[in-house]
């Protein structure tokens, strides 16, 4: 029998904010020495603004939600100052380690892994 663990998540507007860290020293790439110029791949998103294309990131390590993962790709865009956030957390994450998002209780559940 799975037991879970959950993560109470504080909601603001239609998001939900979770504490995240990333290799390195500083939550952001550029400090931490990764080299946004140089990605291991690019691809295309749809944002508000359109379409971009955006580096993809291999992140030493990735930690959030009580897991860590090792070699972690990650998009690497600026966020506006006024997005309130440092990043956004993406569905192949929360569906890599099988968490399940509970919007009414404002909880994020995931596996223990052992």
């Amino acid at each position: 029998m799975s037991k879970f663990i959950t993560y109470q998540v504080e909601r603001k507007d239609y998001l939900f904010y979770v504490r995240a860290a990333i290799g390195g020293k500083d939550d952001r790439l550029q400090e931490c020495g990764y080299n946004i110029n140089n990605p291991i791949r690019r691809a295309r998103v749809t944002a508000a603004g359109g379409i971009l294309h955006v580096p993809i990131m291999e992140i030493a390590w990735f930690n959030c939600l009580g897991t860590k993962l090792q070699a972690f790709q990650a998009i690497a865009l600026d966020l506006p100052h006024s997005a309130g956030t440092d990043g956004l957390l993406g569905m192949d994450f929360l569906t890599e380690i099988g968490a399940i998002v509970n919007i009414e209780k404002m909880q994020i559940i995931v596996p223990q892994k052992f």
